[in-house]
This record gives structure tokens, C-alpha cells and sequence, in this order.
């Protein structure tokens, strides 16, 4: 019926509905979804930051900031695992594939080393910057 035609459909970013659940991260939401459709036609590559093109010039990790260091001074549950958010090097951007593939999908990307800053900010963004400024603080 009109549910399945619904549950099947693909967006212009090649996504189904459950794809797109699956994203935000409601899997029961996107298993309920697959339930109504059966097998889906979807394109999904969850690994979107692949299809942006290689890095001109510029390492990923240039400087981290602190933040691959050990975690010390900070809650363990801060440090459940590895990002869950895409990231490229400011050379990659490609608007169609931002668009597609994230702004489309609703899924955040970290563009790294966009910005010059000056030393005096940029030390305000490292993991020790943060921590003095902010480090006591509970966010709710």
C-alpha cells in the first residue's frame, strides 16, 4: 500500500525514510520503518565524508588542539569511544556533496582548519583552554 510506496521512497541524496532515522540515531524508528517496506533501494553511505575529494595540501590532524591526548580532568563519560560526526579538511569542501549528503540529511560535519586564528584564540579552543574556562561547569 501507500505505506510501503512511503517507507521505500528515495530522496534526491539517495535516503529512505529509515535511512534518514538511522542518521539521527532512532533504530527502532528506522526497524519499524524497514518493517512497513521490506527491502529498500536506498544509497546510503554512512561514511559520507568519502565522497568528499582528497585534502590539497593539509593534514587532517595538524593540530589537535590537546584533544587526542589522554583524558585527563575530564568525566569519564565524556570519553564514550570515537566521534560519530564526519570530518574533512577545509580543501575537501564540495557544496554539492555538503548539500546531498549532509545539510539534506540533517548531519553535522566538522570542517577542520577553514579559519586562521591568531595564537590567542586558537589556545582558547584547545582542550586545555576549554577545560580552564569551563572545565567545573555541568551542562544540563
Amino acid at each position: 500500500g501507500s505505506r510501503a510506496f512511503f517507507a521505500t521512497a528515495v530522496d534526491a541524496g539517495g535516503y529512505t525514510a529509515a535511512d534518514l532515522a538511522t542518521l539521527a540515531g532512532f533504530h527502532a524508528t528506522a526497524e519499524k520503518i524497514n518493517a512497513l517496506g521490506g527491502n529498500t533501494q536506498s544509497t546510503m553511505r554512512p561514511e559520507g565524508s568519502t565522497l568528499f575529494p582528497p585534502a590539497e595540501g593539509q593534514k587532517p590532524m595538524q593540530d589537535a588542539g590537546g584533544w587526542g591526548e589522554a583524558q585527563q580532568g575530564v568525566p569519564a563519560e565524556w570519553t564514550h569511544g570515537d566521534c560519530e560526526i564526519d570530518s574533512i579538511v577545509a580543501s575537501q569542501f564540495d557544496w554539492d556533496v555538503f548539500e546531498k549528503h549532509y545539510v539534506a540529511a540533517r548531519r553535522p560535519l566538522l570542517i577542520r582548519g577553514g579559519v586562521r586564528m591568531s595564537v590567542s584564540d586558537k589556545v582558547k579552543f584547545t582542550k586545555e583552554g576549554l577545560l580552564d574556562v569551563a572545565g567545573s561547569r555541568k551542562v544540563r
